[in-house]
This record gives structure tokens, sequence and C-alpha cells, in this order.
């Protein structure tokens, strides 16, 4: 497994039932324990990935006008959807995420991701023009790309107070 988290994971354990603060190897046999807990790993890295590419493409599905940085944001998707290209590496594009956030049978196509975000929007006559400005003053109003590198660098925890920094 390639590793995708800052530091190094050596075990993955579970509590143990039944008494508190003790916990136990996955399985009793170590080499079993190491596959359980890097799958297990590997499934969280691919659930919080899909989280956070589904977020990625709502928030670009309402980009509508084209000086709107939503708008040049789904306009970089469209080179990521299908495949990625990592330093060589060739990866699964955003769209295998959302296959698996909706459940379907084919990947969608950018368009159908969009339309699938925007027409409720439209179903409830909401125009789109106001859509995108929300999603412009929210992002301002949580700092934009700055907010996100600040918490990644620990001045602000996320997880303790999300509100302030999403």
């Amino acid at each position: 497994m390639n590793r995708i988290y800052q530091g190094r994971v050596s075990a993955v354990e579970i509590p143990k039932p039944g008494v508190k603060n003790e916990w136990e190897p996955l399985d009793a046999e170590p080499k079993v324990a190491r596959k359980k807990g890097e799958d297990a790993l590997w499934q969280h890295h691919e659930l919080f990935q899909d989280a956070v590419n589904y977020y990625v493409v709502a928030l670009a599905s309402l980009g509508v006008s084209p000086e709107s940085k939503l708008t040049k944001l789904r306009e970089l998707l469209e080179k990521v959807w299908v495949v990625a290209d990592k330093k060589g590496q060739l990866r699964r594009g955003m769209r295998e995420s959302l296959q698996r956030a909706w459940q379907l049978d084919q990947p969608p196509t950018l368009a159908e991701a969009v339309e699938k975000f925007t027409q409720p929007l439209m179903d409830d006559s909401i125009p789109l023009t106001t859509a995108e400005k929300a999603a412009e003053f929210l992002l301002f109003n949580l700092g934009g790309e700055s907010a996100i590198q600040q918490c990644r660098s620990g001045k602000r925890s996320w997880m303790a107070s999300p509100p302030s920094c999403w």
C-alpha cells in the first residue's frame, strides 16, 4: 500500500469488548491483522477522498458565469474527470468517486454530475446565478484557499471547530 498519510501506521487495533481503554489486534495472526488493518485504512482513505471529491464537484457545479472561480474549478475538473496523472502515475478520475457515492452502475459524465447537483435548485426556482453567488460568498467567508492551508498546518483545528475553518 502506498503511504497516504503524514506519518506511519504500524498497527490498527479495535477496542476490547467490555474493557474500557484496552485495545486488541484485528486478528490473532499478525500477518492477517496487518492485512486487515491496511484494508481498513485504505477503505477509510477512499471514503474520505470520495467525500472531498463529492463536495468539490458540488461547489464547482454552482459556477455558471465565465468569470466565476467555481466555473474555473469545473474546467479544471474536466482534466481529471476520467483519469488523473500524478507525477507520471495514472489514477482513476473523480468520476469514480461520484459513481461510488451515488451507487451507480456506470460513472457519470461531468455534465451529468453537474445536472444532479443543480437540478434541485432549478426545481425550486432558484436562479443558478444566485446559487453561484451564495457558494462564492460561503467560500469567501470561510477563508478560501488560505483557510484550507491553515487547517492543514495546524493553525486552526477543523475537527474541533468546523464552522470557523470550513
